[in-house]
């Protein structure tokens, strides 16, 4: 994948990213998901929050 591609597909998940939130906050709310299924759903979005690095280690000084 290019650097170009990798900005590409960057730039869609950050656009996408509040609905995507509006979507999980749903199924969290709903009584029709099982409380395990809630704990893997949480568990995914606090994996996807931790692995967002705005600034990356390599970056000498200031990552």
């Amino acid at each position: 994948m290019t650097d170009l591609e990798l900005l590409q597909h960057l730039e869609a998940w950050v656009a996408n990213l509040g609905e995507d939130t509006k979507i999980l906050r749903k199924a969290l709310d709903s009584e029709g998901i099982s409380r395990d299924a809630k704990k893997y759903l949480l568990g995914g979005l606090s994996y996807m929050l931790r692995k967002v690095d705005i600034i990356p280690d390599y970056l000498g000084g200031i990552g």
